[in-house]
């Protein structure tokens, strides 16, 4: 109803002002009578849980478990799919915020005929084997690069994706290729495709909006549950 959707507003403004004070748990509670007000998906239920998901955030890579926090996340989310405000058909869908227009048909995972044309483009023959070829080279030392910094820490990246190594317990490095601390001279001809094939992924890295990485995991270490897709 109306009244029931300025409710709504009045409570995600008190939360708003809540989190700015640092009432955190007095936020979230204000955040749910929020969401309980919205009877369908509008703009007030969406800010809603994006801000009661955002304020766990912290907690998820400053507690020594994070899975509690995780836990509580989807629950949120699952109650928010329940309620109708939130259109996602998935508790583990993604990618989330960043592209709307696959909401309505999120899952947690896509088929190779599902995915977009670039992705064919990247992996035809004539293209993978040099990228292979060229994350070789890097791996073996045979650049300017005399070693694979941290993933997400150093100065390479300037401060940014300062939590990112914090999903693996272990061993795992980059060379940016595109976003902060980027070196696409260091692999040609995958920059180059990459920027050909697939310029929205160059423009939204460039804009602060994540890297295009080569990346090495080592050896018996596993990603924690995490939020970001990867590929």
């Amino acid at each position: 109803t109306s009244e029931s959707n300025n409710v709504a507003r009045l409570l995600l403004f008190l939360a708003g002002c809540q989190l700015d004070a640092q009432q955190i748990y007095e936020a979230r509670r204000s955040l749910i009578r929020c969401m309980r007000c919205c009877g369908d998906y509008n703009s007030t239920a969406q800010l809603a849980i994006q801000e009661l998901l955002c304020s766990y955030d912290e907690d998820i890579f400053t507690e020594n478990n994070c899975e509690d926090s995780l836990k509580i996340c989807r629950k949120v989310v699952e109650f928010a799919i329940d309620r109708g405000c939130l259109n996602w058909t998935d508790k583990y869908q993604r990618p989330g915020y960043m592209c709307a227009e696959l909401q309505p048909h999120g899952k947690p995972h896509y088929s190779n005929d599902e995915r977009p044309e670039w992705c064919n483009l990247l992996e035809k023959e004539e293209n993978w084997k040099r990228i292979r070829d060229e994350f070789y080279r890097l791996a073996k030392g045979g650049s300017s690069t005399n070693h694979w910094p941290a993933v997400g820490s150093g100065d390479h990246r300037g401060g940014a994706g300062q939590h990112d190594h914090k999903v693996v317990d272990g061993q795992w490095k980059e060379v940016v290729l595109f976003g902060s601390g980027a070196r696409p001279d260091l692999a040609p001809f995958t920059s180059n495709l990459i920027r050909r094939y697939a310029p929205e992924a160059t423009s939204l890295a460039n804009q602060g909006g994540g890297e295009v990485i080569f990346s090495v995991l080592g050896p018996n270490n596993e990603f924690a549950p995490t939020v970001e897709a990867r590929t």
